[in-house]
């Protein structure tokens, strides 16, 4: 099943990211004297430390939507609803 997020959940979203992230330091690189090892080590520990951020905020979001989603299914159904209703409104034997 597909879940949709509202745009004002999206904006919220998009505000938290730019909020957290930072930009990422360009990388100098002399032709003449490149080492590509170091180059790759270093790329390897920007990319993971990224990685690894992305995935905290991904969990922090799921496990929020994880409440909403419990939350919504714990409200009363429209059916639960007009029967509470019927049951409150209707008019007593006695006139009250």
């Amino acid at each position: 099943m597909e879940e949709y997020i509202t745009r004002a959940e999206f904006e919220q979203f998009k505000k938290q990211m730019e909020q957290k992230t930072e930009e990422m330091k360009a990388l100098r690189v002399d032709v003449h004297n490149v080492d590509v090892e170091a180059i790759k080590q270093e790329f390897h520990i920007i990319s993971n430390t990224w990685l690894e951020t992305l995935q905290e905020h991904y969990t922090e979001h799921t496990a929020r939507f994880d409440k909403i989603e419990k939350a919504i299914a714990n409200l009363p159904t429209r059916e639960d609803l007009e029967a509470l209703l019927i049951r409150y409104l209707q008019p007593k034997p006695n006139g009250h």
